[in-house]
């Protein structure tokens, strides 16, 4: 294995060397223009408390932007297909910044401008309706109750004019009747000062394109067929939720290709060593020897360069290895 030190550091280089050189005919792609992003930017508005937005967290809120009413409303807007209109999106929620990122793709950057901000807007003017609706709901709910608690007063001062046995226990209800009355027109009143919840999230960035390359298109758009839409960043700054790239480690640059074609040379160039020590049987030195006859060697006599006069090795040279190699067998 030792004679094979230069075939494996060889093979090494060559490899750091086409490794480096491959970046050359690696051409990645390019924001041509072919493609683009583009995303709307969305912040907590002025008064967006879990208690008066009824949403703990932006995740919350950013679910609601592929599901639900809104890729309906988006759909019906932009007249197509709101599960198709859906797989060009992606979201990401950072509760550390309190924003809200909808990014779309799509060919042109028109149509990535005109879907990213269209879910934007969609998203708000749904999360303003159902806080119309909630208020509303509300609203009749009190009405309901205010007029079922008079028409029961009503019932019980009819039935305590007829003197019953009972009058003592109608007198005790009906109180309890009017207490409760009173606290619900207290409610009332209180909630005619209320205004409807409004959205818990408001524009701060304008959706505008960036060309973007095939590969990051693909990746994206796979993101949204797969229903992976969410990337959430909490209050900690931890990311949760990110599709793990397909594309494996950033092999583009000289650097890591050239190490890469250095790794590969270096095991090619053990395996060929070696594979060559396997089938070359040559014995090569006294240890090979030694092992291959199962005898110890007693002498080695090496070649040497003797004077162009014949002679005995012992008498031309005696101080040599050759001469202690004679003299020893």
């Amino acid at each position: 294995m030792r004679r094979r030190w230069l075939l494996i550091v060889g093979l090494a280089l060559a490899g750091a060397v086409l490794g480096a050189a491959s970046t050359a005919f690696h051409h990645e792609d390019a924001p041509t223009g072919t493609y683009y992003k583009s995303t709307d930017t969305l912040t907590n508005s002025h008064d967006s408390s879990s208690e008066s937005s009824g949403f703990s967290s932006l995740s919350q809120v950013a679910v609601r932007v592929t599901s639900g009413n809104v890729p309906k409303l988006v759909a019906t807007k932009l007249d197509g297909d709101a599960d198709q209109l859906v797989q060009h999106i992606t979201i990401t929620a950072n509760d550390s910044l309190g924003t809200l990122e909808i990014t779309a793709v799509a060919p042109t950057p028109a149509d990535a401008d005109r879907l990213a901000s269209t879910f934007s807007s969609e998203l708000i003017a749904a999360l303003d309706a159902e806080g119309v609706q909630t208020y509303q709901d509300a609203t009749k709910d009190l009405l309901a109750k205010r007029d079922t608690l008079k028409q029961h007063e009503i019932d019980l001062d009819t039935q305590i004019a007829t003197s019953p046995t009972n009058a003592d226990d109608l007198r005790a209800e009906r109180d309890a009747t009017a207490d409760e009355l009173r606290l619900t027109l207290t409610q009332i009143a209180q909630h005619s000062f209320d205004s409807p919840r409004q959205s818990p999230v408001e524009e701060l960035d304008a959706a505008n394109a960036v060309p973007i390359s095939r590969s990051e298109y693909r990746d994206l758009l796979q993101r949204g067929a797969d229903g992976d839409h969410l990337t959430t960043v909490n209050e900690n700054g931890d990311v949760e939720g990110v599709a793990s790239s397909s594309a494996g480690p950033d092999l583009s640059g000289a650097a890591p290709r050239g190490l890469l074609g250095a790794f590969l040379g270096f095991f090619l160039g053990l395996g060929i060593a070696v594979l060559l020590d396997v089938v070359d049987r040559r014995i090569r030195s006294r240890e090979e020897l030694e092992q291959a006859l199962g005898t110890p060697v007693l002498a080695e006599i090496p070649a040497v360069e003797l004077p162009e006069e014949r002679g005995v090795v012992s008498v031309l040279a005696p101080y040599s290895r050759a001469a202690e190699g004679y003299r020893a067998v």
